[in-house]
């Protein structure tokens, strides 16, 4: 039985004044009426309780967007079915308002947060008396996918970026799970459809129109039109560029008085034709002041499995070498991303 209520035993009279709070409760309850000999017969009721001048029925209100237009109609009821009634709200943030007759909250809010309200109602000729309903909600930025240009990738070579994001939920940690999706992405990309990453391997070259999208916890959404272009595969790939001394020690900066080798891993990626290597010495303007070419090495790489060069440099007492570079052209084209030291 509701709190602030007895029942009269003798009588069977029900009474007593509602101590509640917003709401209106509910209770199932069950009477019985007994007689002098022992009978009895009961019967279960659902008992709704209203305070007597007024409830909230409005329990959430939604969140909005900076410098949006914000409105939210909050309602009032009792039990004698009054429709008048008064409103106010304290902490309201500012740009917002509650209109004093109909409970309408709107305005335009200039600052993204998190936001609490204390809306109270009362009938209009008593403000003794009066409910309290507390609210929070998020003023939030448009969600915007920042990302405008994807980097490059190339056929055949491992790609990973991963676009950035702001607005929405995503500030607010326990609210930022998201759901990304792309359209258009070339054979062998995917994307991770909770962190928006971009991974694999392109398995085909080309420009591509990508459309990124994006859906926050509260089903805002953007979307962005990218390009991703991806180049032909590189037949070669030159990594790992170290300078040794003939001793095979490590060296740490360029010698100009002794020989030293120039040592790479080199893996072929494609069947390749008649490239050749070249090793190139510059100064400090970039100036090529040696070349090393070697045909063989590459003759001998197998396809998909790593090789180790080693150029013997000579002695280059004299010239200030400022650079080193390793890179294979075949023709007129350079075939693979050129190696550096130094620069």
């Amino acid at each position: 039985m509701h709190s602030g209520y007895a029942l009269d035993s003798a009588t069977g009279i029900l009474q007593g004044v509602t101590r509640v709070g917003n709401q209106p409760p509910t209770c199932d309850i069950v009477i019985r009426a007994t007689d002098a000999g022992g009978a009895y017969d009961e019967k279960r009721y659902n008992w709704f309780s209203y305070p007597d001048f007024a409830h909230i029925a409005t329990t959430t209100i939604p969140n909005g967007f900076v410098d949006q237009e914000y409105t939210v109609q909050l309602e009032a009821a009792n039990a004698y079915g009054d429709e008048d009634f008064v409103w106010n709200a304290e902490s309201i943030p500012a740009g917002l308002s509650i209109h004093e007759t109909t409970g309408v909250i709107s305005g335009t809010v200039t600052t993204a947060g998190y936001y609490g309200i204390q809306v109270t109602v009362h009938l209009p000729e008593d403000s003794s008396k009066s409910i309290r309903q507390n609210y929070y909600f998020y003023i939030l930025e448009p969600l915007s996918i920042d990302t405008v240009n994807l980097p490059r990738g190339s056929a055949g070579a491992g790609y990973l970026h991963e676009p950035e994001a702001h607005g929405g939920m995503l500030p607010h940690p326990g609210h930022d799970a998201c759901d990304w999706t792309a359209a258009g992405l070339p054979s062998g990309l995917q994307i991770n459809e909770a962190t928006g990453m971009i991974y694999g391997v392109p398995g085909e070259s080309g420009t591509f129109p990508i459309t990124i999208g994006l859906r926050d916890s509260e089903n805002n959404e953007a979307s962005e039109q990218l390009e991703l272009v991806i180049d032909e595969a590189n037949k070669y790939s030159i990594h790992g560029l170290t300078l040794r001394k003939t001793d095979g020690s490590l060296l740490s900066s360029i010698p100009s008085d002794t020989d030293f080798d120039v040592c790479a891993t080199l893996t072929r990626n494609a069947e390749a034709g008649e490239e050749v290597l070249f090793v190139a010495l510059y100064d400090s303007n970039g100036r090529m002041l040696d070349l090393y070419l070697d045909t063989e090495f590459l003759a001998g790489t197998a396809l998909n499995s790593p090789a180790t060069l080693t150029k013997r440099i000579s002695r280059i007492s004299g010239k200030q070498v400022a650079g080193i570079k390793i890179f294979i052209v075949s023709g007129t084209d350079t075939v693979a991303p050129a190696a550096n030291v130094g620069e």
